[in-house]
């Protein structure tokens, strides 16, 4: 009897003693899980704002693309389109060293390429950076004189990503530009083929008499231009307004040009830039501090003047702002 006594007891120590180390076990934590990335698929932006441009005109874009870590696979693929009739001339890729955070680029490789002549397809290869420390992966995609077919309907002008899957959605646009209304003076879009000199306010407001208004700003659509000629740009106010240079000047703001300088006629009502020296590369100036000046027979409403000159303008008209008394 005493025998078997001692035997269970035996039994019972062990079963205790297995109870507590599985009480134990259950009570070491597990190890933490992996932290999931926040994003699973690439993300496409425009560096810079977006810029403004009229149906017809051209302009330049870059293209940031952003892969989460750990997420690009070998030779992936994305086709890359603007909207029907559109075109580029020229595109090329760049891979930054780093990302954000400072970590290697998870890009290793890129290559962009048109698909067909017109320049509306391109196709986007990548290829991931094996280094185990690699961050995200960046690339930026510079397209140049993208033009915006002419009869193009004002809003969003948009750039489309087909890809293969995870990361890069099946189907992704993006608005690189904007197509203002008719109605709409302001224009960003780099000028025709042909060498023109365009000519905006950088605002219009309302002025009263002797007000100076805004900005105006010329800019060359390649170098020279604007031709040397003391009348290579004329700007003519209507009547009942002349033109105050007393404190105007011309700024370059872009390009090599030597600032011109400026003239009135005798009237005093048409400004006159004076080129003493063509360009060797495309500039953009700003005609800084203009004062206008209104008379008895000056009209409310707004002020438009009359572009001509030496040099091939691309519009023959400018509304400099709204005249009130």
């Amino acid at each position: 009897m005493l025998s078997k006594f001692k035997t269970w007891k035996t039994l019972l120590t062990v079963g205790a003693f297995l109870v507590s180390a599985v009480t134990a076990t259950s009570a070491i934590p597990a190890p933490p899980a992996h932290a999931a990335s926040s994003s699973t698929t690439a993300a496409y932006s425009v560096k810079g704002s977006v810029p403004k441009v009229k149906a017809g005109g051209k302009f330049t874009s870059t293209v940031k693309v952003e892969v989460p870590d750990d997420m690009l696979l070998e030779d992936t693929n994305v086709l890359i389109s603007l909207p029907r009739k559109a075109t580029s001339v020229t595109c090329s890729v760049d891979i930054p060293t780093t990302d954000a955070n400072g970590k290697p680029n998870e890009i290793a490789t890129a290559e962009l390429k048109k698909t067909e002549k017109t320049g509306r397809y391109f196709q986007l290869t990548l290829s991931p950076n094996t280094k185990s420390e690699a961050g995200n992966g960046i690339v930026n995609l510079k397209f140049t004189d993208i033009k915006i077919p002419t009869g193009t309907s004002s809003g969003d002008f948009k750039m489309t990503f087909e890809g293969e899957g995870s990361p890069f959605p099946t189907s992704k646009s993006l608005a690189i530009a904007k197509v203002p209304s008719t109605d709409d003076d302001s224009d960003d879009s780099d000028d025709s083929d042909e060498a023109t000199v365009s000519l905006k306010m950088k605002k219009t407001s309302t002025f009263e008499d002797g007000d100076t208004i805004s900005d105006i700003i010329v800019k060359e659509s390649s170098a020279g231009s604007l031709v040397k000629n003391s009348k290579s740009l004329s700007i003519k106010l209507p009547s009942g307004f002349t033109w105050d240079i007393d404190d105007a000047y011309v700024d370059v703001n872009s390009g090599n040009m030597e600032e011109p300088e400026l003239s009135l006629d005798s009237s005093e009502q048409t400004l006159y830039l004076n080129v003493s020296k063509k360009s060797s590369k495309a500039s953009t100036l700003y005609i800084t501090d203009l004062r206008v000046n209104a008379d008895s027979d000056a009209s409310e409403g707004a002020v438009t003047a009359t572009i001509s000159g030496k040099s091939t303008v691309s519009s023959k008209k400018l509304k400099i702002g709204t005249y009130s008394e």
